[in-house]
């Protein structure tokens, strides 16, 4: 392979003229062209710029621009090299070697260049990409150079995020900004918060974070019943949960202009005085009726002995045996009416406590 086919045009570097001048250079570069020509482009690279030191006496700037631009796309270092050739663009040369940097430079934008879109999951979130700032979402950039960058974004409800996307060089790929809910908890002081199993600590609270999605939460205050509660947070949006002084439910605020972004609190399951006190009710018949069941039987017993003693004219047994009737019947009717009222109270307590 000769000099000239391996650095394209520009091997003027090493002409007799410019290595009188100055033969360290000239022997930089001889060993340059030997390195490329060898396809070690590393060391070609090393020697090129050695040479640079001296590129005054070489008296060809451009030309060693070029080759060491030649040497970082051989390596593989397609935006150092897309760089280089943009330097020598800036220099003095031929046409012809202006046009050989331009067909170089098209080669390597694909490997250099790529696109991104940012699209946000909240509602007006403007964004910040790099330097720039105040971005609407969403937004494109067609043509960056490949790497990562800072992403970061505000949403319409005040919520901050960021993020750190890649541009894949020859790409234009969609990143979408995913925003956090925040939940704020206004009531009481030292009112305390539990959302997901996780204490958050006593009024006053600043607004916390939250994940996107469905949360429990629990609201507790010292001589108040617990209250649970589902919300649905919303990306980007603030919801509020508002904690009563005293006596009403405690109720979840949805975030302006946001769909089903809270549900309404429920009382804490724990102990039910309604069913405790229907039960018992119950109760309470039942074990009576058992008692008014033993005196009717008493009475039917005291019924059949009057019968005996009237067949035996015993008039004194007779006597004893009426009144026990009498006492037994008065006492069974009388169990039999709290039985009756204990069951259809407790019955009905139970029906409305459901």
């Amino acid at each position: 392979m000769s000099r000239s086919s391996c650095l394209a045009l520009l091997c003027i570097l090493a002409t007799p003229a410019h290595a009188a001048e100055s033969s360290r250079g000239k022997l930089y570069i001889e060993l340059a062209f030997k390195s490329f020509e060898a396809k070690d482009y590393a060391e070609a690279l090393t020697s090129f710029r050695k040479a640079e030191q001296f590129v005054d006496e070489l008296g060809d700037p451009a030309g060693l621009r070029y080759n060491i631009a030649r040497c970082l796309e051989e390596l593989g270092r397609h935006r150092e090299a897309y760089e280089a050739f943009e330097i020598y663009l800036k220099l003095d040369d031929s046409k012809e070697g202006q046009k050989a940097a331009t067909d170089r430079m098209k080669v390597l934008d694909p490997k250099v260049f790529g696109g991104l879109r940012v699209e946000c999951d909240a509602r007006g979130a403007m964004i910040t990409f790099g330097e720039e700032e105040g971005v609407k979402c969403p937004h494109a950039w067609p043509r960056l150079p490949a790497g990562p960058y800072e992403l970061g974004g505000r949403s319409a409800g005040g919520v901050d995020t960021s993020a750190s996307p890649a541009v894949v060089a020859g790409k234009v790929g969609t990143y979408t900004l995913k925003f956090p809910a925040k939940l704020e908890v206004e009531g009481p002081e030292g009112t305390e918060v539990e959302v997901d199993g996780e204490a958050r600590g006593a009024l006053p609270l600043e607004a916390f974070l939250l994940a996107p999605g469905a949360h429990a939460v629990v609201v507790r205050r010292a001589g108040q019943p617990e209250w649970r509660m589902r919300i649905t947070s919303v990306p980007g949006e603030v919801g509020m949960v508002n904690v009563p002084v005293a006596g009403a439910p405690v109720k979840a605020e949805t975030p302006p202009g946001v769909a089903d972004a809270t549900g309404e609190a429920e009382p804490a399951a724990g102990v039910d005085l309604l069913a405790v006190t229907g039960w018992s009710l119950v109760g309470v018949g039942v074990a009576t009726g058992v008692v008014s069941g033993v005196l009717w039987g008493s009475a039917l017993d005291a019924s059949s002995a009057a019968d005996d003693a009237i067949s035996e004219i015993d008039l004194e047994a007779y006597d004893t045996a009426k009144s026990d009737v009498e006492s037994a019947n008065q006492a069974a009717v009388a169990l039999t009416m709290v039985a009756t009222a204990a069951l259809v109270s407790g019955v009905g307590v139970l029906i409305w406590g459901d």
